[in-house]
């Protein structure tokens, strides 16, 4: 059955069974117990997808994003990323959009994260729980423009509400609503895909079991990057951007070597990622 593409536009995020084969499962875990060095960048402990292994996926990715865009509009035609996270590595986020990824390349809509779990014992325990936006849009109309598109953003409980900082902006202000009451935890198996978009509010469900999980991220080619926003925000997107100091340098060195204020997501990734 064809999965309901517009789930992507109104709820934010979709779930399609066995995504993987076995053979391609068994390619990942290889890749992820292989001795590569981790991802250089101390704000997590990730590790990277080996480029062999992200080139074997990418026409997966190119079909799954090509049907996103005919349904949708949403336009995510490039990878710019490939990560394994795992329990054992320490992952274990509270209420979030993601941050790096917003500070880099500042647009969160036309982003696509294929999230896959590789090994995971319990489809009911260490899933993901996720926030969908027509639940947000019902529940707190006044803030949903806000929200869409969004990232950098942390939201913690505060009494039946949830208190939120924009790392991005260095803004604060108070959501009139309770995540956990909102919220939904897809139950995914090894080898099934939860496709959401970059903006999608999450958590980890619990650290209770193993879990280890392969995340490919793709965005617009197209989209613009400002260096008088990359430059700007507050302390705690300073302090994000010095743990990875050779991505946010590298980035820098390219809008000073072409003399200009906007570059495209296609051209600053592949300098980045060029070194």
């Amino acid at each position: 059955m064809e999965p309901n593409w517009l789930d992507l536009q109104s709820r934010g995020f979709l779930v399609i069974h066995n995504f993987l084969t076995e053979a391609e499962r068994e390619l990942l875990l290889r890749d992820y117990e292989s001795p590569r060095a981790v991802a250089g960048n101390s704000n997590y402990d990730l590790k990277l997808v080996g480029p062999e292994v992200c080139a074997r996926f990418e026409p997966r990715l190119q079909s799954v994003t090509a049907a996103v865009h005919s349904a949708t509009g949403i336009e995510a035609d490039l990878t710019t990323a490939g990560l394994y996270f795992a329990i054992e590595r320490g992952v274990n986020f509270a209420w979030h959009q993601d941050h790096e990824s917003y500070f880099l390349f500042q647009e969160h809509y036309h982003y696509l994260n294929f999230y896959i779990p590789i090994i995971k014992p319990d489809p009911q325990r260490t899933n993901l729980c996720v926030v969908p936006f027509d639940s947000l849009r019902a529940s707190v109309p006044e803030f949903y423009e806000r929200l869409v598109g969004g990232g950098a953003t942390r939201f913690a409980p505060d009494g039946g509400r949830m208190a939120v900082t924009e790392d991005e902006s260095a803004m604060n202000y108070v959501l009139p609503v309770d995540f956990e009451r909102l919220a939904v935890a897809p139950e995914l198996v090894p080898g099934d895909l939860l496709l959401l978009r970059g903006d999608m509010i999450h958590r980890t469900q619990d650290t209770s079991t193993e879990r280890v999980a392969v995340s490919f991220r793709r965005q617009s080619a197209k989209a613009i990057v400002r260096r008088d926003r990359f430059l700007g925000g507050g302390p705690a997107k300073r302090t994000i951007m010095w743990k990875n100091i050779r991505t946010y340098s590298r980035a820098l060195q390219y809008f000073s070597q072409r003399k200009t204020n906007e570059l495209t997501v296609g051209e600053l990734n592949a300098f980045i990622n060029n070194a």
